[in-house]
């Protein structure tokens, strides 16, 4: 089960064109907690006799290594007459590495309107149970440990000698290549056993390459975005492993039970053309 480790904490409040007026209505009372469980905001909203109304909404947003993981978003319209809140929600997977949690808080009234913001990061440790994670090099050195004979990125589907071949592709200036290396590590970590905590994560390349295929030379923004999910896929296959005796053997895992179904395959030829380029 996983370790709550928080590194650090950072708070800070800021109040953006809310009015002057003494009587306005605003937090009495404010306080965010965000962790490896969950996240809480709760408060007290200063009201008066004037107070007709109180609408609050609240942005929460987990990230990891750039990328947002997790978001939620609420409208309340909570009672004049008992302006005391608890919001918090517990987040829907088991989280392993290093987080950051954005809040973002806006009340308004008939009296007046603010925000208010929170950042926290944190470390989340997990155990890992049953499996452990390669590097792109692991896997193209060991076919033999390979769990599947091929594998279906962003739609397109790879045979095991095809994606052998794109592990000796250079990395050169785009970022498809490397990004893609570690994708196709991730997957087949999960399908020996390694934490799969990185399932979303994984998603996210999968709808990427769908977009933005192999050899494509993303720039600018797509670039970054690209890095974000190369780097978080990067830092789970690095994972160490407590005990290096058992490698993974093709035939202890029962390939036949997670194989990926071919969805395209006729792009192949296209794809491995721009590496001639």
């Amino acid at each position: 089960m996983m370790k709550r480790v928080v590194v650090s904490l950072s708070i800070f409040l800021a109040l953006a064109l809310f009015t002057v007026n003494a009587n306005a209505t605003h937090p009495l009372e404010l306080n965010y907690t965000a962790d490896c469980y969950g996240w809480s905001i709760v408060g007290l909203m200063g009201v008066d006799a004037n107070t007709r109304f109180i609408n609050v909404d609240y942005t929460v947003e987990l990230s990891q290594g750039g990328v947002v993981v997790y978001t939620i978003t609420e409208f309340v319209d909570l009672p004049v007459a008992e302006p005391a809140f608890d919001y918090n929600g517990v987040w829907d997977m088991e989280l392993c590495g290093d987080y950051t949690v954005n809040i973002h808080f806006h009340f308004e009234s008939n009296q007046g309107w603010g925000n208010r913001y929170f950042e926290t990061t944190f470390t989340c440790e997990c155990e890992e149970e049953g499996g452990c994670s390669y590097t792109p090099g692991y896997w193209k050195n060991h076919p033999e440990a390979w769990p599947v004979s091929g594998l279906t990125i962003g739609g397109v589907f790879y045979t095991m000698e095809e994606l052998l071949e794109i592990f000796d592709w250079p990395t050169r200036s785009d970022i498809t290549v490397i990004f893609f290396h570690h994708t196709v590590a991730a997957k087949l970590n999960v399908l020996v056993g390694a934490p799969d905590y990185i399932l979303g994560t994984i998603d996210m390349a999968d709808a990427f390459f769908a977009l933005y295929p192999l050899g494509s030379k993303p720039k600018g923004e797509i670039k970054e975005e690209a890095e974000a999910i190369k780097d978080a896929l990067e830092q789970y296959n690095e994972i160490e492993c407590e005990e290096e005796d058992d490698m993974p053997d093709f035939d202890d895992v029962g390939a036949s039970a997670m194989r990926a179904a071919p969805e395209k395959s006729a792009t192949w030829g296209s794809i491995k053309s721009l590496n001639k380029d």
